[in-house]
């Protein structure tokens, strides 16, 4: 099938490459990196990132189930990464008609 340049972004990201990007983003915050200010929080922004623009596969259990591995990985009080996770997956969920309007700076922006 030929499609017209720009055609490829509409159609829907493979499973393989969504769960790959999360279990990668997960790998990235288990390193044993200390606390350091400049590093941010990958799980967190590819559960947004996959929120957004794949609402239908990622959405508040899969944000969940990742938050209760960074608790047992980073043995935190049990559901606090869980819960900012699935909050803001909820939060990508609510705005994510609106905040696909925007071009990508003002995305991040919003986000």
């Amino acid at each position: 099938m030929i499609m017209r340049s720009g055609q490829q972004l509409l159609l829907p990201a493979s499973p393989v490459f969504i769960w790959g990007s999360l279990f990668a983003a997960l790998l990235l915050n288990m390193l044993p990196l200390g606390r350091v200010l400049w590093l941010p929080d990958f799980l967190a922004l590819g559960l947004l990132f996959w929120s957004v623009h794949q609402p239908l596969r990622v959405g508040v259990g899969v944000a969940f189930m990742f938050g209760l591995f960074m608790d047992v990985n980073q043995t935190t009080l049990l559901g606090l990464h869980a819960l900012s996770y699935t909050v803001r997956s909820y939060l990508a969920a609510q705005v994510q008609r609106h905040l696909l309007w925007y071009k990508v700076p003002l995305q991040a922006l919003q986000v």
